[in-house]
């Protein structure tokens, strides 16, 4: 299995150091993967890495026996580099003792590497990140006129983030919910906010931009994936499928985002059939982004669970 992210991609998100070889409870186990498994089958003793909230849907189990050996389950599992044997609950037993052992998956729209050498529990992030991106302040490209109070509030939640789709998000988020600026005029050409947008979305590389929009494809298919589930935060989704729509609109600035559109097309077309469960699932809500939502694009169907 291969998905092997860029060295500059990787940042240490949450670390579990190796516990101390304690001589008394006998870490000698020999033989390979395979042979390790049957020994882990007769005796599957474990203890529980706690990693935080940093990936959700992660367990890591270090083995009693010898922790540099390890039961790794995840929800999408997308690649492992290194000695490892599939377990027949579908986890996969990694094997450090030697070599480190990496293990690459998806966990809420972000690729992530667990790093598995000698019992120390690593895990990394693979996507891009604010800092990676140029900058880009909302109140420049506006020249200078305040957004209203909750655009305010929605762009510095989007720049709380180090999260470079979030970055990207909220030069469109700006472009949506701006309005007209005093200085524009037709003889101008497009907007002030636009031209401010495009201008920074046209100094990111297209290298940088082909990772985005891999990142955002995951992530749309990871939302489609998630709407579908019961007892599903219908809300938090909703917000997630309004970030993406910003994306979509400044990718969309330097002709890019074919696949991404694509892809929120699908997830919507689906979304309209299954509307009234996810209407009732959402409860009410007053969520001013939903709200706006609501009021400037109308077809969108997350606006209309603003009630």
């Amino acid at each position: 299995m291969s998905d092997k992210g860029a060295p500059d991609d990787r940042r240490l998100l949450v670390e579990s150091p190796a516990p101390r070889t304690d001589v008394a409870r006998g870490f000698a186990v020999s033989g390979e993967a395979e042979d390790l498994l049957r020994r882990f089958e007769a005796e599957p003793h474990t203890e529980s890495v706690d990693l935080g909230e940093h990936a959700h849907g992660l367990r890591v189990h270090r083995w009693r026996l010898d922790p540099a050996v390890a039961e790794v389950s995840a929800k999408e599992i997308t690649g492992i580099d290194g000695a490892s044997a599939r377990t027949p609950a579908g986890s996969y037993l990694l094997d450090s003792r030697r070599n480190e052992v990496l293990l690459r998956f998806r966990d809420r729209g972000q690729r992530l590497e667990l790093s598995l050498l000698g019992g120390r529990v690593a895990v990394f992030s693979l996507g891009l990140r604010r800092s990676d991106l140029p900058t880009f302040e909302p109140l420049v490209a506006a020249l200078g006129v305040a957004p209203s109070d909750w655009l305010r509030e929605h762009l510095l939640d989007l720049e709380a983030t180090d999260d470079g789709v979030a970055a990207v998000a909220s030069a469109g988020a700006l472009i949506r919910f701006f309005g007209p600026h005093p200085d524009d005029s037709p003889a101008l050409g497009p907007p002030v906010v636009v031209r401010g947008a495009r201008a920074w979305a046209r100094s990111i590389r297209p290298e940088i931009w082909d990772r985005l929009e891999d990142n955002v494809v995951d992530r749309v298919k990871e939302l489609h994936e998630n709407l579908r589930s019961e007892g599903a935060d219908v809300l938090d989704l909703a917000r997630q499928r309004d970030m993406l729509q910003s994306f979509a609109t400044t990718i969309r600035l330097v002709g890019r985002g074919e696949r991404v559109r694509d892809e929120l097309s699908t997830l919507d077309r689906w979304a309209l059939t299954d509307l009234t469960r996810l209407t009732e699932a959402c409860g009410s809500s007053d969520d001013p982004c939903l709200r706006a939502v609501a009021w400037s694009e109308p077809e969108a169907w997350w606006g209309t669970l603003a009630r």
